[in-house]
C-alpha cells in the first residue's frame, strides 16, 4: 500500500478573533475517503496580532462521534505572540489523532481556533496529510 501527500485548505480568508468579541471560530476540515489517520499531519496557518498587547490563543481539533457528540482534542496548548509583523506557524498533529467515524462530510472533523487574550487575524491554514491507496 502506496501513501501519497494530501492537502486542505481550510481558509486563506482572514478570521479576526478577539478577547473582547469573537474568541472561538471552528473551521471543517476535509479529508480524502482513503486518510491515514495513523500517519502524522502538518498544519500551517498566519498569526497577525491586531493589538497592541499580542494574542494569546489555542487550538483544538475535534472527531464527530456516532453519538453526535464532538470530541476535541488540543493539539497547541496556551500561545502568546508579541504584536509584531505576521508570524507563520506550523504544527505537528500526532499519529491517531483523528478518527474514522461512521459519518461522513464536511464537518465530521473541525479546527477550533480560542483566543483568550488580545486579538489576531488567523489565515493561510493549510492541513497537509498522507493518504493511501
Amino acid at each position: 500500500m502506496a501513501n501519497f501527500a494530501q492537502y486542505d485548505v481550510v481558509t486563506d480568508v482572514p478570521v479576526l478573533l478577539s478577547a473582547s468579541g469573537t474568541t472561538i471560530h471552528d473551521f471543517p476540515l476535509d479529508f480524502a475517503q482513503n486518510a491515514n489517520f495513523g500517519i502524522r499531519s502538518v498544519l500551517s496557518y498566519m498569526v497577525d496580532p491586531g493589538s497592541a498587547s499580542g494574542v494569546t490563543f489555542d487550538m483544538s481539533v475535534s472527531n464527530l462521534l456516532d453519538t453526535g457528540a464532538e470530541q476535541f482534542k488540543q493539539i497547541v496548548g496556551a500561545t502568546t505572540l508579541p504584536s509584531m509583523p505576521p508570524f507563520l506557524r506550523q504544527e505537528v498533529i500526532d499519529a491517531d489523532t483523528f478518527a474514522r467515524v461512521n459519518v461522513t462530510g464536511l464537518g465530521v472533523h473541525k479546527l477550533r481556533i480560542r483566543v483568550t487574550s488580545g486579538a489576531a487575524n488567523f489565515s493561510d491554514i493549510v492541513h497537509m496529510y498522507q493518504f493511501s491507496t
